[in-house]
């Protein structure tokens, strides 16, 4: 398969059949995941994660990287629904957002240290 719009420097570039496999391998290949700002791609990647919570799929750390408050708007709607009732489990136990990732927190040390440590 040649692909042009890798990037030459990529450590490594993994390949997917289609989207939901792509998305299944980010976090189960992860310690943890940030969602940054980015498309409706990153968007869907990022708010899957409260139903494989729901399920016990997933069960990693999660921040929303809200830099600059990109975030701002999602955060409130998660928060709507959170407390109508409409999330599959309570946004703080799954996501923090955060304007940088919080690396003093045990979670993220724990994290931190599985990820020098492989």
């Amino acid at each position: 398969m040649k692909v042009e719009w890798v990037k030459k420097d990529a450590d490594e570039m993994p390949f997917a059949r289609d989207l939901a496999e792509r998305k299944a391998r980010l976090l189960a290949e992860s310690d943890a995941a940030v969602v940054m700002p980015g498309g409706v791609g990153t968007l869907d990647e990022g708010i899957e994660v409260p139903e494989l919570r729901k399920y016990g799929l997933y069960d990693d750390p999660v921040v929303l990287l809200n830099t600059a408050g990109f975030h701002d708007g999602l955060i409130l709607q998660l928060r709507r629904m959170d407390e109508q009732g409409l999330m599959p489990c309570p946004l703080e136990s799954w996501s923090s957002s955060l304007s940088r990732p919080p690396a003093h927190t045990p979670r993220w040390r724990s994290a931190l240290e599985r990820m020098a440590n492989s």
